[in-house]
Parts: structure tokens; sequence; C-alpha cells
């Protein structure tokens, strides 16, 4: 599949040259010389940073100049990406599977079937998006199936 990520996440397309041209005079009373590195610090993670450049055929110390705004607008707004397929679970965030929800009791995280086995976190069938969502179900979970279980013994 063939995807076109907009990382400004605009509304409208136009916008992004005004954005860009705000974020650039901003950026230019704090760093001099801005280069194109240091313009999107802040904006995009580093190693995202540098894919971005190179689509947008930038070297990374160059200034950003007018022409360097419209490169990267339509490298920002515009960036191909070409899915192949999935890769291997090795190298997933959160891997979906686990124990169905509803063998265990929510408000101890007992199993219904196995009384004593206490389980939560990724041992659940539970994922959600990216933005530490997993990381607090795993600890809202273990402190419940953890207090529940010492309660047990």
């Amino acid at each position: 599949d063939a995807l076109r990520i907009d990382f400004l996440q605009n509304d409208y397309p136009d916008q992004a040259r005004s954005l860009l041209e705000a974020r650039r005079e901003q950026l230019q009373a704090l760093c001099d010389p801005l280069t194109c590195e240091r313009f999107l610090v802040g904006m995009l993670l580093p190693r995202v940073a540098d894919v971005v450049l190179k689509e947008a055929g930038l070297d990374p110390a160059a200034p950003v100049t007018d022409n360097a705004l419209s490169l990267l607008g339509g490298a920002l707004t515009r960036f191909p990406l070409t899915v192949d397929g999935m890769g291997p679970a090795d190298n997933c965030q959160v891997h979906r599977g686990g124990f169905p929800v509803e063998a265990f009791d929510a408000a101890t995280m007992e199993s219904h079937a196995v009384p004593g086995l206490f389980a939560c976190g990724e041992a659940l069938d539970v994922d959600g998006p990216c933005g530490g969502y997993n990381l607090h179900w795993a600890w809202a979970s273990g402190l419940i199936a953890g207090e529940a279980a010492a309660g047990a013994c």
C-alpha cells in the first residue's frame, strides 16, 4: 500500500506554508544560524526528521531558505510511505493476544476459572494506541492484581 503522511496534520494544505514561515521567524530569533536540522527539533523525533530531510533533498546543515521551506512543506505534508506487509513480532510495540479479559474479575484481576491466578498488563488481551495507554494499563492492572493477590495470601 502507498500512503502519504501529513506530519503537520493540516485541515487546509495551503496553511502549511504560513505555519512553517511563522516557525522560521520565531526560531531565527533563537538560533543563529537556523539550520534545517534545528528547524525540525521539537517538531519531529530526530530519526524521523533525518528521513524527512532526506526526502526533501535537504542538507541538515543547510539554512532554512524560502526554497528549503517549500521543500520541507512538501515532505512534511505529503511524505510517501510504502507498506510492504507486517514486520516480525519482535518489532511490535504492542502485541495482541493474551488471556481474554472476560475470564478475569475486573475488580481483582483474578481468574474466574482458576482461583488464585491473577493476571495483568500484556498477559491479558488488551491494547491501546501509542502514547502511554498500554503502560498505564500495565501499571493500573498490576496494582489491582498485586493488592488482590496479597490480600488473598
